[in-house]
């Protein structure tokens, strides 16, 4: 989050501040998912969880899931970015 910070309100990172913002904010979405997920599937139902551990191969592969959603998220963000961007240089 702090890399999503300074690329919002510098430009250290150059014409790649904005989508480096995007991809940062994403990551900060994802890197939650992934420990909400685990400890629920990990912890409820009481007494009969989902899973028995976090590294269950199960749980992995929710967690690849929510990788590929990820990428497939933040290249429709920067895709749309990048319309938005040519249609402003257009004009």
């Amino acid at each position: 989050m702090v890399v999503a910070g300074i690329a919002g309100y510098s430009r250290v990172f150059g014409r790649i501040s904005r989508q480096v913002e995007i991809v940062s904010y994403s990551a900060t979405f994802l890197f939650h998912w992934i420990p909400a997920v685990t400890e629920t599937t990990t912890r409820l139902p009481a007494g009969a969880p989902l899973f028995p551990d976090a590294e269950a191969p199960g749980l992995q592969a929710v967690s690849a899931v929510l990788f590929v959603l990820f990428l497939a998220g933040v290249t429709l963000q920067l895709r749309r970015f990048a319309r938005g961007a040519a249609a402003v240089l257009a004009t």
